[in-house]
């Protein structure tokens, strides 16, 4: 083949080398080189080198050896990224010169000072030892406080057994018209929680059968910031579901009875009297309120004469002689304090003043209480969990706990049920004997509770009115229970 028919790669490999010599090898003398040149040599291959094809610049092909040298000297003109976006993809960007610096600079960062790493070590190590402490003191305050898990059916004697036996309802037997309770319907709010309080001679946990000599219902009113205190009488005499008519505290009997760890029988109790029902319930043991008299220091109380005579003469709870100086005020150790809220036979007062000591006795309470630091407070949680059951789940009790701060400024009001002017007293036969008790208009109680509870209704609160024009209903026509006699509202001997 002719010099001028040579193939492509013998052109390729015939291609000048002196052409690229500038390119590869770049020297400062370049031009001087040119200078020594004459003038005239240079211009006759003008056009030989204008018409060459292969001019380095624009060569169509060159040898693959010849570009991998290049790409080692020349840097490559950076991409734009935007060409590529319309795939979705943008290539990395970075030459090795530029890996190489950012390697260099996260090799180079500024470590962080001694003090900032010591300072935040220590606060996880705080963090993760109060959660981990918290978590485990939360565990053994839960495994002290009673359940609803710890009800157990109480051993009753035979006679006890009979005898309740002998109070269920047959059911061919209603109620007389006299005394049915209007149907008014039950309402609820989602921003109050009602807990039902009752103060008991025996835990739930123990097998025997309790009474409950308290009946209240607290609740919280987190839509207008309250606690509402509902004190309801024991000799409220009422209608039992199941059972013959008796004293509103004997359907907690009942329960206990039975080992109704739901407490049914009283809810439902509750619901067909007063038209109200509770969320939760805790009950408490009446050890446990003297032991907490005891460690908030004791409770200033200011008592009557008759309340003083009380105190030192009865030995039904305790006989107690310092109270022989007379009406006073008293710091009134945790016996004390239980003996006051219970005191029944006092001259001049009747079990309404009973409940009234106990509101009394309860605020007291809670103004130590909110004087009381963390560390003072959890020794009186742990102190008196074992005498307290609940059906409030753990979770609810830690909402408790997040917001103590809050519901202790709520304002506290209360209210007694039922209200004066729409009940007497009145005696029937219960049990084979003669009881005194308290009857009422259960209707207008009803709504009036409904008011205070629901609607903020202060009318009757606190004993600031007493109802007027209210009917009370006679209980002298009862068939299922004896002979019953109705009275004028009278004071307890």
């Amino acid at each position: 083949m002719s010099d001028g028919g040579r193939g492509r790669f013998q052109r390729r490999g015939a291609e000048p080398q002196e052409e690229r010599e500038p390119i590869i090898f770049p020297d400062d003398d370049f031009d001087d080189d040119f200078d020594d040149i004459a003038q005239e040599e240079i211009q006759p291959a003008a056009p030989e080198v204008k018409a060459a094809p292969a001019a380095p610049p624009a060569a169509p092909r060159r040898s693959m050896q010849a570009d991998m040298f290049e790409m080692e000297v020349v840097q490559p003109q950076k991409p734009e990224p935007e060409a590529k976006k319309e795939d979705g993809f943008i290539p990395d960007i970075q030459t090795p010169d530029m890996k190489r610096r950012t390697r260099y600079k996260r090799r180079n960062k500024r470590p962080m000072p001694f003090w900032a790493k010591a300072t935040l070590t220590g606060l996880c190590l705080t963090v993760a030892f109060v959660a981990v402490y918290g978590f485990a003191f939360w565990q053994i305050m839960i495994g002290r406080l009673g359940s609803e898990d710890d009800f157990v059916k109480a051993n009753l004697s035979a006679a006890e057994a009979a005898d309740i036996e002998a109070e269920k309802l047959d059911e061919e037997e209603v109620y007389e018209e006299d005394f049915v309770v209007e149907d008014t319907p039950i309402v609820s709010d989602k921003d109050i929680q009602i807990i039902l309080v009752a103060g008991t001679d025996a835990r739930p946990s123990s097998g025997k059968i309790s009474r409950a000599d308290t009946l209240m219902l607290v609740a919280i009113d987190r839509k207008h910031q309250k606690i509402k205190m509902v004190s309801i009488q024991r000799d409220l005499y009422a209608i039992i579901p199941g059972y013959k008519r008796s004293k509103i505290n004997t359907a907690y009997y009942y329960d206990s009875a039975n080992g109704n760890s739901d407490l049914k029988i009283l809810k439902k109790t509750l619901e067909k009297n007063l038209s109200i029902t509770f969320d939760d319930y805790v009950i408490l043991d009446f050890s446990s309120f003297a032991t907490i008299v005891d460690m908030i220091g004791g409770v200033e109380v200011t008592v009557s004469a008759e309340e003083a005579k009380y105190m030192c003469s009865d030995k039904k709870y305790g006989l107690f002689p310092r109270y022989a100086s007379g009406e006073g005020t008293y710091i009134m150790s945790g016996k004390e304090a239980l003996n006051y809220v219970r005191m029944r036979k006092v001259a001049g007062q009747n079990d309404f003043n009973r409940t009234r000591r106990q509101r009394i006795m309860l605020s007291l309470m809670l103004d130590e209480v909110k004087d009381l630091s963390y560390v003072e407070m959890a020794q009186l949680m742990y102190a008196i969990f074992p005498y307290i059951t609940t059906d409030l789940s753990e979770a609810q009790m830690l909402g408790f706990v997040s917001e103590a701060t809050n519901l202790i400024g709520y304002d506290i009001e209360q209210l007694t049920i039922p209200i004066d002017g729409s009940w007497n007293y009145g005696q029937a036969q219960m049990s084979g004997a003669t009881s005194e008790v308290i009857v009422c208009n259960y209707t207008f109680n009803a709504q009036q509770l409904q008011a205070f509870i629901y609607d903020d209704d202060m009318t009757y609160a606190n004993n600031a009115k007493e109802a007027e024009g209210v009917r009370v209903p006679s209980i002298d026509n009862i068939a299922n229970n004896a002979t019953t006699t109705t009275t004028a509202a009278k004071e307890e001997e």
